[in-house]
């Protein structure tokens, strides 16, 4: 029974009796000896009012399916009628069930997607800023960082000095970034987070920049400067595959003959494409490991016997940053996963208001909750990369009435007396003791050092809010996989698969609660970002899950690890709003903890701001990975 399923001979014989005259019934009795119980002596916890305050988040019981267990989920899964009833009373039993008896109590429309708009005033403010950056420049709102001894990661303008130097060439640069990936993906120390290169396209690109710099044509601060992309946005000349064996395979779908318009943006400033890096399948996890092209390993505390998630999804696209490969990668964020691996490894992640950021490409896993984004080594490259990639596009809806991109304030980081954070105490505090004690410091910091100001606020009912979230993005991704579920749902791997195949059973009804609850959620923001510029938390509740040997063919279900890890990040995606985490310290083992910021829709001004006042009081902090991967020589770096 190692084999329970094979797309050639179907399901083992031998298994079949085991379900039929096992599993089944056993489970059947046990449904119904708990229903039984339940009416006897179960107390209904009563549906709270909206608006409550009293705080509502609540820890799951350690629960933890890999190995041969997990085969058999995924066997069972694999038959439409056992995965049916294994879904269904898991969602019938479990909190989901109450959204739609909380939802009835919401007098509000339900939102299907965020279309944030800014008033006339407002938008001419924006205007403004945005004609101050084109007249002086990204350069000029770059505060320098002091010098210190301790280390620190590569960012573009030591790529650009380097070049401006004339000792060495972005061609010599993309060379030794194609020898470091190899260097880094062998061995017990394999990183696993690069999934295709074309190095004929590396070279052509690179060769380009060569010529623009030699002739004193330089597109700006990014021209020659690598970086990799999330295995979920187009790139001409590659397969987009969201981390599956057959998406990207011609028989499912077309050739990329176009890169995605952030793509295309950060070429025309002469940025390099390295390529495709990993991503966990379809995004449905948090954690980052992927069965098909291996579990990204996080860079910091990788030793030859102890190894950590990455997070996730946009696992590799942190890695490659963290282990200093490139200066900034491209990420995608629907329910934190540009911000979760961005903590979990150290670097900066910014999720952009809904539609900031534009998407041109046909295909992909979370409509109305996704965002593209940078993942970078400092908070310069986050705001460099994100004024180049942002702004409206004709084929995008989503991008369309958005006010212009700016960075007003961005280099006024001695005070922030005009900014004023709002912190929830409970919310704030529910997370490992390590981070709550990291992030309290900081927005003491920030309070004593900077003179922001401080205020206490309440969100309730963030358990509905963040159950709300989880419905909508498994039902889009579920949706999207619709089309591929009968040749190729025996092609997924099982976390992902009861992702999915749970998202299938989530009606109209449902779907319909989920919305009026976002509405609630927004109006719940909207009313917050009347008294507050941004509101702090934790990245995560906890660090860096370590990946166990039992885990690394197959992956794992780890509700427990899922949720604490994503805790934090759902609000920005069900509101639309913009969120950046900054890396703030590490906790007794060495792993790296976040902290978050959120603000109101198309301040990313005000987040990179901040971020880069926090970056600053940190200066000379920062930790090496010990796996880490220059290519750019201490010779080169001022």
């Amino acid at each position: 029974m190692e084999n329970f399923y094979t797309k050639e001979k179907g399901f083992d014989p031998k298994a079949k009796s085991v379900l039929l005259f096992g599993v089944i019934p056993l489970t059947v009795l046990v449904v119904v000896i708990r229903k039984i119980k339940g009416k006897k002596t179960k107390k209904q916890i009563p549906i709270p009012e909206p608006g409550s305050t009293e705080y509502d988040m609540f820890e799951l019981p350690p629960a933890r399916l890999v190995g041969r267990k997990l085969r058999i989920l995924g066997y069972l899964l694999k038959s439409p009628t056992t995965g049916n009833f294994i879904c269904g009373n898991f969602f019938r039993n479990s909190p989901f069930s109450r959204l739609r008896p909380f939802a009835a109590k919401l007098h509000l429309m339900p939102t299907s997607f965020v279309i944030p708009r800014l008033s006339e005033e407002e938008t001419k403010k924006f205007q403004i800023a945005a004609d101050d950056l084109k007249k002086r420049g990204f350069l000029s709102f770059v505060t320098p960082s002091k010098k210190h001894s301790g280390f620190r990661h590569l960012e573009s303008i030591d790529f650009y000095n380097a070049y401006k130097s004339g000792k060495i060439t972005p061609s010599q640069v993309a060379e030794e970034v194609i020898r470091l990936v190899g260097e880094s993906h062998q061995g017990e120390f394999d990183l696993s987070c690069v999934t295709q290169m074309e190095v004929e396209s590396i070279r052509k690109q690179a060769i380009e920049s060569d010529k623009r710099w030699k002739e004193g044509k330089e597109l700006g601060v990014l021209d020659g400067v690598p970086f990799f992309t999330k295995d979920v946005i187009d790139i001409s000349g590659y397969s987009t595959t969201f981390g599956t064996k057959f998406i990207g395979d011609k028989k499912c779908t077309a050739d990329v003959t176009q890169d995605n318009a952030c793509i295309q943006r950060l070429k025309a400033e002469g940025a390099i494409s390295m390529g495709k890096v990993s991503t966990h399948e379809f995004g449905t996890s948090i954690l980052g490991h992927n069965p098909h092209y291996g579990a990204p390993k996080n860079p910091h505390a990788l030793t030859s016997s102890t190894r950590y998630y990455a997070g996730g999804s946009s696992s590799g696209s942190a890695v490659v940053v963290a282990s200093g490969l490139v200066p900034f990668s491209i990420g995608g964020d629907a329910g934190g996963s540009i911000r979760v691996p961005a903590s979990l490894c150290g670097v900066v992640g910014l999720k952009p208001t809904f539609g900031r950021i534009p998407s041109v490409q046909p295909f992909g896993a979370a409509w109305t909750m996704g965002d593209q984004g940078p993942m970078s080594a400092t908070v310069n490259d986050t705001a460099l990369s994100y004024i180049v990639m942002a702004g409206s596009h004709v084929k995008s809806i989503h991008s369309q009435n958005q006010p212009p991109v700016h960075l007003d304030k961005y280099d006024k980081i001695d005070s922030l007396n005009d900014i004023t954070i709002g912190v929830y105490n409970e919310y704030v505090n529910d997370c490992d003791s390590s981070i709550s004690k990291a992030v309290n410091e900081m927005i003491n910091l920030l309070q004593t050092q900077k003179q922001a100001k401080i205020k206490q606020i309440n969100i309730p009912n963030l358990s509905y809010m963040s159950r709300a979230h989880a419905l909508i993005i498994a039902t889009e991704m579920a949706y999207q996989m619709d089309g591929f579920w009968e040749e190729h749902s025996s092609d997924l791997g099982i976390d992902t698969l009861f992702a999915l195949s749970f998202g299938k059973q989530i009606s109209a009804m449902d779907l319909h609660a989920a919305s009026k609850i976002r509405t609630f959620a927004m109006k719940t923001l909207r009313e917050l970002f009347e008294t507050v510029d941004l509101i702090v938390t934790p990245t995560n509740a906890m660090t860096a899950p370590e990946l166990l040997d039992d885990a690394l063919i197959h992956g794992e279900i780890n509700v427990r690890a899922s949720v604490r890890l994503s805790r934090y990040a759902f609000l920005a995606n069900l509101c639309g709003v913009p969120a950046i985490s900054v890396p703030i310290g590490f906790d007794e083992k060495n792993l790296p903890i976040g902290i978050q910021f959120f603000a109101k829709h198309w301040n990313e001004h005000t987040l990179l701001r901040v971020a880069r006042a926090v970056e600053q009081i940190r200066e000379g902090q920062d930790r090496k990975p010990s796996q880490f991967h220059s290519p750019l020589s201490k010779d080169l770096v001022k």
